[in-house]
């Protein structure tokens, strides 16, 4: 682990050492060494800074924080002093003259140290009921205290869609104080014609299929097979009934998600989750090589859950 110390600058903390130019990696942020102009007059070589005794962090707040070099999360009591935070009233949604609409999250970090980079997940609805992925993001760091506008410019919805729902670190890469504020939505005033009563009974039940892609340390599976990145396209066109299939990603263990290539597969699962048409994507935990996704819930008409065989 590092230590560093923080000085209060510009109503927010920054870090900062004994030298100039760029700072020490911490996981795979690079925090810069940041310095009062005043510590630089009257330097020749404008290499290093005057002694601070000098007096250019006069009545500054200064502290000391430990930083894990581990990344993503940071563990230990680092870890339980991050809180990335977002409601409702964070989210606004404005519509675009072509019909599609731009959609902006402000994040707040609440804790007492900065986030490492995670994820941002634009949904058509709420995932956890059947919402269609619409785009992922990666933001962050946030430091403590510090906000982070995250935007998409183009979110198209199908005409029975009307509300968007945002997911911060969908994949739990960050362990947080509070792990329940991460979602917030917001619904489309007028965008939905009035429904008759007739209209809002269930229809008849269907089936919601799942199929599961698996990775390993050295391979993956589809539906219990091995195969390779390369081979998976051609496997999924073939699957029937995409609409109304989940494609699901799990994985052997927990270590794969903290690996520097992970948000590269889940960019993967949203393509491929896109190109075929596949009703959403769904990360499910850890699960062995070889498992297989069937039917197994039955949903009405409305999309809503009506039982599990």
């Amino acid at each position: 682990n590092h230590v560093y110390n923080e000085v209060f600058l510009n109503n927010r903390w920054i870090r900062v050492d004994n030298v100039i130019n760029p700072g020490p990696f911490v996981g795979d942020k690079l925090f810069v060494r940041v310095y009062s102009l005043a510590s630089w007059n009257d330097r020749a070589d404008w290499r290093t800074p005057r002694p601070q005794e000098e007096g250019w962090n006069e009545n500054r707040d200064l502290r000391t924080l430990e930083v894990s070099d581990a990344y993503p999360k940071y563990p230990s009591s680092a870890a339980l002093a991050i809180d990335m935070a977002v409601e409702d009233t964070s989210l606004s949604v404005k519509a675009n003259a072509d019909g599609s609409f731009t959609a902006t999250i402000r994040i707040r970090n609440k804790g007492a140290a900065p986030s490492p980079e995670f994820g941002v997940h634009f949904f058509a609805g709420d995932p956890q009921k059947g919402g269609r992925l619409l785009a992922t993001h990666s933001s962050g760091p946030i430091m403590p205290g510090g906000t982070w506008g995250e935007y998409n410019p183009e979110l198209r919805l199908k005409p029975d869609e009307d509300t968007i729902v945002v997911i911060i670190d969908p994949e739990d890469r960050v362990k947080e104080l509070d792990e329940s504020n991460n979602k917030a939505s917001h619904r489309i005033e007028g965008r939905l014609p009035k429904e008759s009563s007739a209209a809002q009974k269930a229809g008849p039940a269907r089936q919601r299929h799942f199929v599961t892609i698996v990775l390993g340390e050295d391979k993956m599976t589809f539906q219990g097979q091995e195969v390779t990145w390369e081979q998976l396209p051609a496997l999924l066109e073939q699957v029937p009934d995409r609409p109304q299939t989940v494609l699901q990603l799990a994985v052997t263990s927990r270590d794969i998600e903290n690996r520097q290539d992970w948000k590269d597969t889940i960019d993967r699962l949203g393509t491929l989750h896109s190109r075929y048409g596949f009703e959403y994507p769904s990360l499910i935990g850890e699960h062995p090589l070889g498992t297989k996704g069937g039917p197994s819930e039955l949903v009405t008409s409305n999309g809503s859950a009506e039982a599990r065989p």
